[in-house]
């Protein structure tokens, strides 16, 4: 009978442990995150005045785009989704009759994620410029409230500011990435309370453990007088 519930009790902490354990390691380790990576080949702005110095448009040399996306969401958690924006290395030749497009306008990017209803911080459409030789990069917080898959989509729009103000501005926009996610639980909890849960737990376990140091059924003195011999 002794040896059972000593079984019992072994094997109830060792549930606990490994229960705690699992919990503060799903609460606070971020998930797996993948990357992809695509080329956004060369872009043409046609000019108004084609006839002008004999030039018909203006290029913007290839750039990479790299996406690191987290691969799951957990409930209550934060997770970050980021972009950048790389200038290709390989150096590509201006076909004829077209010259940079740094030459004649401002380059403005604008990025928009669409992931309803997952929270999205900062909200909204984000802008920077991109200057010549350099990189844009973008970094967002997502956090997700409902156990539910969430389809999405981010965008991005290229804008040029024709650096002669009677010009038009155009605008380029491409979806670079549809975004898929499933929001996980830990047994139904989200990160908050799964981490308190799991505190508890492995409080629990640890009692149970400093209990096995005395042996049921004998007093304290009886211990302690026995060490003594």
């Amino acid at each position: 009978m002794k040896q059972r519930r000593k079984t019992i009790r072994i094997v109830l902490t060792l549930a606990l442990a490994l229960f705690g354990l699992g919990g503060l390691l799903w609460s606070f380790l971020p998930p797996k995150a993948g990357t992809t990576e695509t080329m956004l080949q060369l872009v043409r702005v046609p000019l108004e005045d084609a006839t002008m110095d004999g030039i018909n448009g203006v290029l913007m040399t290839p750039y990479r785009i790299v996406v690191e996306s987290p691969l799951i969401l957990k409930k209550g958690g934060r997770s970050d989704l980021r972009f950048s924006l790389r200038k290709e290395e390989s150096a590509l030749q201006l076909p004829v009759n077209d010259q940079d497009i740094y030459l004649t306008h401002n380059v403005m990017v604008e990025l928009r994620p669409e992931l309803s209803p997952i929270e999205v911080t900062p909200p909204g459409s984000v802008s920077t410029a991109l200057l010549p030789g350099q990189e844009v990069g973008m970094t967002w917080t997502l956090r997700s409230t409902q156990s539910q898959g969430v389809d999405g989509s981010l965008w991005c729009y290229l804008i040029f500011y024709p650096l002669d103000d009677q010009a038009t501005i155009q605008q380029t926009a491409f979806m670079i990435k549809p975004l898929s996610y499933i929001t996980t639980t830990f047994f139904g909890l989200d990160t908050r309370w799964a981490a308190v849960i799991a505190a508890a737990s492995l409080t629990g376990s640890l009692l149970l453990a400093i209990t096995f140091r005395s042996k049921p059924g004998i007093p304290a003195r009886s211990l302690k007088e026995k060490r003594n011999e």
